[in-house]
């Protein structure tokens, strides 16, 4: 019944061009018209564990391998909601799982998602691997309930300032396609709570 009622929206907003979302301006949060309800978009990384275990020729001998990931926008860049230490493991893939409400940004698909590697040991110098970036599109009554498919990056940036390159717009570089690379799926969620 619910994935019935979810076409009958997407076809009327196809149809006459009405959002079956709105934004609320006291908390800058995504809405969904029919149910009252707020939005939040769960995603999934992943990558083979081999990633982690596999350091590049730069990154000293003994340092420790952490994810690092970052919401970019097109005015900034902020940590995800990821938990590096609590990843789940799926077969040979290390699975970690984000909540997030959506901000205005979002409602025009100009989100995305940055994932590398970073590699650490006091005394040394940190070292980053390539940074792979997933852009979320546009919010969608279709994604309601429903995980994309797993899909990897569409752009990459090397090097420990990849972050600041993207945030500022620099050319793409898109270095090598990494032998483990990431994998992004999401999907959307209805909840009575502003924040996930």
């Amino acid at each position: 019944m619910k994935k019935k009622i979810y076409s009958i929206l997407l076809l009327g907003s196809s149809l006459f061009g009405c959002s079956p979302f709105y934004m609320e301006a006291q908390n800058n949060a995504l809405m969904h018209k029919e149910s009252g309800l707020y939005v939040h978009r769960e995603v999934e990384l992943r990558v083979n564990a081999a990633r982690l275990t596999t350091p590049p020729d730069a990154v000293a001998p003994g340092a420790v391998s952490t994810l690092e990931a970052s919401h970019f926008n097109p005015i900034s860049v902020s940590s995800s909601w990821f938990d590096p230490s609590k990843s789940e493991r799926r077969g040979e893939f290390l699975v970690w799982r984000e909540s997030t409400h959506l901000p205005k940004y979002a409602v025009k698909g100009k989100t995305s998602l940055g994932a590398a590697v970073r590699w650490e040991k006091e005394g040394a110098m940190t070292v980053k691997d390539t940074l792979e970036m997933f852009p979320f599109p546009p919010p969608d009554i279709a994604q309601i309930d429903h995980w994309s498919p797993w899909t990897e990056a569409s752009s990459r940036r090397g090097g420990v300032f990849a972050w600041h390159s993207e945030v500022n717009r620099h050319d793409a570089e898109n270095p090598d396609r990494p032998e483990y690379p990431f994998q992004m799926r999401f999907r959307l969620v209805l909840s009575q709570r502003v924040y996930p």
